[in-house]
């Protein structure tokens, strides 16, 4: 794809609805991910978020912003709109596990074609009707909650000090984040992400999504919180006492926890689901049984003769560890 590197986009491919047709539905849901970085989070991840919003909202039609424009990467989010950008202005960070696929949540202006666009990261599975949460007022809505800077930022007081904020303060989780394209439309958010990345350095943030939407939402005095049940951390789930699972008209399992229906699960943390196999986990996990029912059946069936080996495999590196020391 040799002309890309000339221009910022290319739509790879229209999006369509469950049912095939093209939707004029003036919201969207959209992932985005450095294929090339890492294909197991395209393939285990955002593949299978995508199918949970397909059986949940199959009127939204779902969008994935990349960098990748190969048939098997058009094969895997076949239905979806693709955009492939050009990511020659985008630098490696402190987090280069992460890859430059981390930035590319700021490119969300190329989908001002529709009122409201939401974020997801591949590591969630949506259940519930994301329409309420669409109709909710706000120029960016995402999960908050207090946390100290140091956390974020290598040097923290030098945002303390630019910013104007304290210490410990109300911070964004970006795993799900709602977006009014009346505000963000005009490619504003993705010049301030470039800017603060000139003014700070690219190193200077320990989780760089989250540290520059903080500074930006700092900057805009944006507050519009999510409800937690929008995204619900799957250790919440696992360590509450009220948790109990039900069963949607679609056949699909849920989370209910303190009576509240869990709408976006998200898998935080470096253990994700489809490593629970490969790592030798147990299967019979919460947080696993809601991420397997979306997977093929030949996939379920593999993971099973998968994870004992490589749990025996793993125990036994433990132990070896633990008597050599």
């Amino acid at each position: 794809m040799s002309e890309i590197a000339n221009r910022e986009v290319m739509v790879a491919q229209k999006c369509s609805t469950k049912n095939g047709s093209f939707s004029d539905s003036p919201y969207c849901i959209f992932l985005a991910a450095s294929i090339k970085h890492n294909w197991d989070y395209a393939a285990k991840g955002m593949r299978i978020t995508i199918e949970s919003c397909r059986i949940s909202n199959p009127n939204i039609p779902i969008a994935v912003i990349i960098d990748d424009d190969s048939l098997a990467v058009r094969e895997l989010f076949k239905g979806c709109e693709i955009i492939i950008i050009n990511t020659s202005e985008l630098k490696l960070g402190l987090r280069q596990d992460l890859g430059i696929g981390v930035y590319f949540i700021f490119y969300v202006h190329l989908l001002n074609h529709y009122k409201k666009v939401l974020y997801l990261d591949g590591d969630t599975l949506v259940f519930g009707d994301l329409t309420p949460l669409f109709e909710t007022e706000g120029r960016l809505l995402a999960r908050r909650f207090e946390r100290n800077l140091s956390v974020e930022y290598v040097n923290p007081e030098i945002v303390m000090q630019k910013e104007g904020v304290a210490s410990s303060t109300d911070c964004i989780n970006t795993g799900v984040v709602l977006f009014d394209m009346e505000y963000w439309g005009n490619g504003k958010l993705k010049q301030e992400f470039l800017s603060i990345a000139e003014e700070y350095g690219w190193h200077d943030f320990k989780n760089p999504d989250q540290g520059f939407f903080n500074i930006i939402s700092w900057r805009h005095s944006i507050k519009d919180k999510l409800p937690e049940y929008y995204n619900t951390f799957i250790s919440e789930i696992e360590k509450s006492s009220s948790h109990y699972s039900k069963v949607s008209a679609d056949g699909i399992s849920f989370p209910c926890v303190a009576n509240l229906d869990i709408k976006i699960i998200h898998f935080i943390g470096p253990i994700k689901p489809w490593h629970f196999a490969t790592q030798g986990y147990s299967l019979r996990k919460v947080g696993y049984r809601y991420y397997e029912q979306f997977l093929p059946w030949q996939t379920r069936i593999y993971q099973h003769l998968l994870v004992y080996p490589n749990f025996i495999r793993r125990k036994l590196t433990s132990l070896l560890d633990k008597y050599s020391n």
